[in-house]
């Protein structure tokens, strides 16, 4: 696509366009300037929403405002994401085609590690997390303007114009880091299960995700347990996908355990019983505190809350993954980091005056 101009422009009202010298020509004004180029622009430029690109009269972005020196040079990033997970990573790339400075902190938490496989990932069905995560940071690892370290972030705060946080690497003294803008992607922390063996299962034998892990089920004697109002949900769900289905309370269960047949399922009245597989209700939590640190609002079922394009209620902070969508699953975390990467470009390409 050819440049438009080599020169230096900004969309102005009309009202505020003021002469300026260009070579030799100093009467010249920027409305000429513009005009010469592509015609004048229409007044609906000067009204433009401030997460909408700038364009110029053909419809066309205006490179210069997508330089990478439009960031301001005493913050270390335009954008620090924290999290290595789908999310995480959807945002990155996003930030980093459009040349933004980013920062990818990682702590290489993600609840999916252990799975053999993820699901029903569009063009990736079947491929494991691990896998999938590594094949995207050598993808990113081609764009320059891309970094990525291991850490733990252990505090954020505002600062005049952005953010600061500390990130604390294992076995290195805390550094201290600043950006225009943060994307949170680092997820939920499943809670403890309170069966006695299901945690040493989970994404093998033990799952909880139909969409994920139903099909793959489908010809298992499977058991679902949970509480009273989970296993009501799940029989609704599952028969779509598994016709051998048992169900029983949490409280029922004494203990999980892999033998040579199947799942080994201990009863607290002195039955066991093999299983091919197990649906466990999971509970979870905030992985950090991060956005409350923040000042970033919740809803009601702790999620928080987002516009279209993953900004939170705080202006710069974004969120994707988990900790923003009630089904957790690739595909929507991929989507959801794909859109907030998209916000924080336009809050850093589209600065007020």
């Amino acid at each position: 696509m050819p440049v438009v101009s080599d020169r230096s422009a900004r969309v102005r009202p009309r009202s505020a366009r003021r002469a300026r010298r260009c070579g030799p020509m100093s009467s010249r004004t920027v409305e000429s300037d513009i005009h010469q180029v592509s015609h004048s622009l229409p007044e609906w430029q000067s009204r433009l929403p401030s997460w909408q690109p700038a364009l110029d009269a053909r419809g066309m972005n205006i490179p210069e405002l997508h330089s990478p020196d439009l960031a301001a040079a005493h913050f270390d990033f335009d954008s620090i994401v924290i999290g290595g997970g789908a999310a995480g990573l959807a945002a990155s790339m996003v930030l980093a085609r459009a040349r933004r400075r980013v920062l990818l902190i990682d702590a290489g938490a993600q609840n999916n590690l252990r799975t053999t496989h993820a699901g029903g990932v569009f063009l990736h069905d079947g491929e494991a997390p691990a896998s999938l995560y590594a094949r995207a940071l050598e993808q990113l690892a081609v764009y320059p303007t891309f970094k990525r370290r291991q850490a733990l972030v252990t505090s954020a705060g505002a600062v005049d114009g952005g953010f600061r946080l500390v990130s604390e690497p294992e076995g290195l003294p805390p550094e201290v880091l600043t950006a225009k803008t943060i994307v949170l992607a680092q997820g939920v922390q499943f809670s403890p299960s309170k069966i006695p063996g299901a945690d040493a299962l989970w994404g093998t034998s033990v799952v909880n995700c139909p969409f994920c892990d139903g099909y793959e089920s489908r010809d298992l004697h499977v058991l679902v347990a949970g509480t009273s109002d989970y296993l009501t949900h799940m029989a609704a769900m599952l028969p779509a996908w598994i016709d051998d289905l048992s169900y029983a309370e949490g409280t029922e269960i004494a203990g999980m355990k892999r033998g040579t047949e199947g799942l080994e399922v201990r009863f607290t009245d002195g039955r066991s019983e093999t299983f091919g597989r197990a649906f466990v209700q999971q509970e979870w939590t905030q992985r950090t505190a991060l956005a409350d640190a923040l000042g970033c609002a919740r809803l009601d079922d702790g999620l928080l809350q987002l516009d279209g394009f993953g900004q939170t209620t705080v202006a710069g902070v974004f969120a994707a993954g988990d900790q923003s969508a009630n089904a957790m699953q690739v595909n929507l975390a991929v989507g959801s980091g794909h859109a907030a990467g998209t916000g924080a470009v336009f809050a850093l390409v589209i600065e007020p005056d």
